[in-house]
């Protein structure tokens, strides 16, 4: 998974770009749950600009999913990697069930209590929490798990079906994917027209996987050089660019379409970022040293962090009843997002010192 692998399987060499960018779409995770999990009604008269706000910093922060996606792909379909399938099912699929059913039953249990809808006997609490997980009812976050677990499920197939497919072939399906999954619903959106239905957005996914083994396959570089440091400036400049973009039409209220994982926007910041990342690693080699260290321990509490942040945010909201207006705006998103960030890295560096969290859940 991409919250939790980091080192390539390609070379010695970590892979300390990687890390960068999954801790920072990790940070991205938390700072956009802590906005949209908001119990506020900020369309209230005189909370329009809140509200503006609110949306912005969703706008800025769904690139984070398709980026896991991506780095996915990249890890999982590089051609230059050869994963079995019991490799595949005993290792990582099972990893995200355990932390599915581990984590996903005391979340739909603290749901049941949160809401006042539990039986006097924990054993029948306990089984229709269990069932809440089997049907996908947990909370909401973990739907990522059920992607992945999709994704890994056709991955054998997928590479096999990409080593036989030529360059043209593989540009047309993506090309197509775009325009069905991502341009045509957001165009639809924008015209404030009903769409007929979302299931071809849900490809979306699939496109962000496949990007992953575009760019293992033709952007990858095994030398150092200095032609990436071109495209990172501009990689990274036209991500501000649309940055820019998402923030004006937000504040000046001029934009009235929610973003998605799938829309433009949030699909071109993945996709730059991702190419940046590969540029920058084209330009210097980093194989040790005290600042791969760090970035590898930081990536290592990704995947628990992403597990267990809820818990502080709906603690916040549903248990103590605050809203982000009752604490003030500005003092409420960064205070909340830096303690639902630090607490669940501490609990899951925590749980990391338990041998079998540590080998078979994160």
């Amino acid at each position: 998974m991409a919250l939790t692998e980091a080192m390539g399987k390609r070379g010695k060499e970590r892979q300390i770009y990687l890390d960068v960018l999954r801790v920072a779409a990790t940070c991205a995770v938390v700072l956009m749950h802590t906005v949209t999990g908001a119990p506020d009604n900020l369309e209230a008269e005189g909370l329009d600009l809140f509200r503006r706000i609110s949306w912005m910093l969703v706008d800025l922060t769904e690139w984070c999913v398709p980026v896991f996606l991506i780095i996915s792909g990249y890890l999982f379909l590089d051609p230059k990697r050869e994963i079995r399938i019991r490799e595949l099912a005993g290792k990582y699929m099972m990893r995200i069930l355990l932390a599915l059913f581990i984590f996903g039953v005391p979340f739909s249990l603290m749901e049941m209590i949160a809401g006042d809808v539990h039986s006097d006997h924990i054993l029948i609490m306990v089984y229709h929490a269990l069932a809440n997980v089997i049907r996908g009812k947990s909370w909401a976050h973990l739907w990522y798990l059920y992607l992945i677990l999709f994704l890994y499920a056709i991955t054998p197939v997928i590479k096999r079906m990409l080593n036989r497919l030529p360059t043209a072939l593989y540009i047309f399906v993506m090309a197509v994917l775009l325009v069905v999954c991502s341009l045509i619903p957001f165009i639809w959106r924008l015209m404030y027209l009903e769409v007929p239905s979302r299931y071809p957005e849900y490809g979306i996914y699939l496109f962000y996987y496949l990007c992953g083994y575009g760019f293992a396959k033709y952007a990858r570089r095994e030398k150092a050089d200095n032609a990436g440091s071109g495209i990172v400036l501009l990689s990274l400049g036209a991500v501000l660019m649309i940055f820019l973009i998402e923030m004006i039409s937000r504040l000046t209220g001029n934009y009235a379409v929610r973003m998605a994982y799938g829309y433009p926007g949030a699909l071109l910041v993945a996709v730059l970022l991702f190419w940046s990342t590969i540029a920058a690693q084209r330009c210097v080699k980093v194989s040790g040293g005290k600042s791969v260290e760090v970035w590898a321990m930081l990536s290592r509490l990704c995947f628990g962090i992403y597990l267990i942040h809820p818990v502080f945010l709906n603690f916040a909201y549903k248990f103590m009843g605050l809203t982000l207006m009752k604490i003030g705006f500005w003092i409420a998103v960064p205070t909340l997002f830096a303690g639902a960030l630090l607490g669940a890295a501490l609990v899951t560096a925590v749980l990391l010192k338990i041998p079998f969290f540590r080998n078979y859940v994160l």
